[in-house]
């Protein structure tokens, strides 16, 4: 499973539908849709949290360096074909490009969602957690807000009812991970 970003600019529009996997923001009402465990579609309010997203193709075989407009440094999720990469392959330090660890192949499409703060509210805070083997309970750096966390497993994003997240400190995931994975957490500040 990839995961998927639809994006709008439009006030007021809203999916009537998301298949597993599929995330939508809408930039101009600010916030995130979702599926919830019963698959209807739901959405967090991001309040003044600025989000947006841009898609770049690599121009050659084997393109590692993007120019990808202005970003704030540390609040950057970057996606290959809809499947989140993890913060150790790729460099974005400078606010203006995106280096990849490894080239892309010709036709890949590489997603950049920039997570802006405005001056009188919060954001989000990203954890990045390599896996021991069989590991099922992760510890949330300075701990999360019941209802307001987003879980990924190597890019992949959870569903609900594959971890439980209920108080406030950790996640538990329903079935052990391998060695090697990547939990992500996003969690809103």
């Amino acid at each position: 499973m990839t995961v998927q970003i639809r994006r709008s600019t439009t006030p007021g529009n809203a999916p009537s539908s998301l298949l597993v996997g599929e995330l939508a923001i809408n930039e101009a009402d600010q916030r995130l849709y979702h599926r919830n465990a019963a698959g209807a579609v739901t959405y967090s309010d991001l309040g003044r949290n600025q989000l947006s997203a841009s898609e770049h193709s690599p121009s050659t075989e084997g393109q590692t360096v993007f120019s990808v407009g202005n970003y704030t440094v540390g609040s950057v999720s970057i996606y290959v074909n809809g499947v989140l990469i993890a913060s150790t392959d790729y460099t974005a330090t400078n606010g203006t490009t995106i280096t990849l660890g490894s080239g892309l192949e010709m036709g890949d499409i590489l997603t950049v969602v920039r997570i802006g703060r405005a001056a009188v509210s919060g954001g989000f805070t990203a954890q990045e957690t390599t896996a021991g083997a069989a590991q099922t309970t992760f510890t949330v750096s300075g701990g999360y807000t019941v209802g307001q966390i987003v879980v990924y497993l190597n890019g992949v994003l959870l569903p609900s009812s594959e971890f439980t997240a209920t108080n406030g400190t950790s996640i538990i995931l329903a079935t052990a991970s391998v060695a090697g994975d990547i939990l992500t957490t996003y969690k809103m500040d």
